[in-house]
């Protein structure tokens, strides 16, 4: 049986490997820039983004070739979820390392850090249980494990997307799942920006080439919750698919900023205090 693959999923699981690849090493780069815990906190970071974006990429694609990809693509998604999760809870951290130093940050307000990695899992788990990878027809009805790979028109989803196929059939058994799934993404937006926002109040205190710091680092941040509501309301907006590749390639040049505007902010040189000599 011949299987369609749309080309613009293929195109952009390059891109998104190429994404993948780019942060793995920018984050291997500011971790051998020294042995800092915020080295080891913004490596994790963009360690877990990485793998996140790889396997985004590559689910899209193979999802409808066959039931038994169809399952092992769940998988993926499932990985690619737990891996998003460490960013947020490393760079929440890491500006906890900036503003208070490492021994009163990890050492001294451990309650504080532990909770913030419970509240990431929480929204992992979240995500887990209500997402899942869904392929519609062209009459937006889902199509079955057992009928792939699909003989016509399709698009593969997430949950998310059945908020507009629930709404349009007054359906609140549809509706539920992808409102709870935007509820868990919406939470995923915040807990990105609560950790960008630190850095702006950081930068305001600061001055000089920490400030500069500062700026790269909530600049970069900001790219990733603004990626991840950008792909979450582009399934809501009528583009035609002749134009998805562009919308495509605009969320993944955000997200790519990320990881290089961090690292810049890295390349900044930090002059140490001079203690002064005992007299």
């Amino acid at each position: 049986m011949n299987v369609y693959v749309d080309p613009v999923k293929f195109a952009m699981m390059f891109v998104k490997l190429f994404n993948c690849f780019l942060s793995i090493i920018l984050a291997n780069k500011i971790r051998k820039k020294n042995r800092y815990v915020l080295n080891q906190l913004f490596f994790i970071a963009f360690l877990g983004w990485g793998l996140f974006i790889g396997t985004d990429g590559i689910l899209f694609v193979i999802a409808p070739l066959s039931p038994g990809l169809y399952l092992f693509a769940n998988f993926l998604r499932d990985v690619s979820i737990i891996c998003l999760g460490l960013t947020p809870f490393c760079l929440i951290v890491g500006g906890f390392v900036i503003r208070e130093g490492e021994d009163i940050a990890i050492m001294v307000k451990k309650k504080r850090w532990i909770s913030t990695f419970f509240l990431s899992l929480s929204i992992v788990i979240g995500i887990l249980i209500f997402d899942k990878i869904l392929i519609f027809d062209e009459t937006f009805s889902i199509i079955p494990r057992e009928a792939l790979p699909p003989t016509n028109d399709f698009t593969v989803s997430y949950d998310i997307r059945w908020i507009l196929y629930g709404i349009s059939s007054s359906n609140l058994l549809i509706v539920l799942p992808g409102l709870l799934t935007l509820i868990f993404y919406l939470s995923y937006i915040a807990w990105y920006t609560f950790s960008a926002f630190q850095m702006f109040f950081i930068q305001r205190v600061e001055t000089g080439a920490k400030k500069k710091r500062a700026i790269m680092f909530m600049i970069g941040i900001l790219m990733i919750p603004l990626g991840i509501g950008y792909f979450t309301i582009i399934p809501f907006l009528p583009i035609p698919k002749v134009f998805n590749w562009i919308f495509m390639l605009i969320g993944q040049t955000i997200w790519a900023l990320s990881p290089i505007l961090v690292f810049i902010g890295f390349r900044i040189k930090i002059k140490a205090p001079i203690n002064p000599s005992p007299k």
